[in-house]
């Protein structure tokens, strides 16, 4: 946890600087990706694809109906091919 929370928090800074005076969204940058981001960490979600399963966690709970579903509909189709392959080629870590 606290690895994604650096990460992100360094997101941010490479962003807008360790000072700014421009309006940050805290929750579509930062708060409302944390979540997310462990629970993949934890199920073991590769590193490489966890920025757009990020993103699309955000777009569901934050947007339109349509992009909400879209979102969900990406979100859903990831996790079962996910566990489809952990099936075939269980990790033991």
């Amino acid at each position: 946890m606290r690895k994604v929370v650096e990460q992100n928090l360094n997101n941010l800074i490479d962003k807008y600087g360790e000072y700014t005076d421009k309006a940050v969204e805290l929750n579509g940058e930062f708060a409302g990706l944390v979540p997310p981001q462990v629970v993949y960490h934890v199920l073991g979600v590769p590193g490489k694809d966890i920025p757009m399963l990020s993103h699309n966690s955000v777009v569901h709970t934050s947007t339109s109906r349509d992009a909400s579903q879209s979102s969900n509909t990406n979100l859903q189709k990831y996790m079962e091919e996910l566990v489809e392959q952990r099936i075939k080629e269980p990790k033991t870590t």
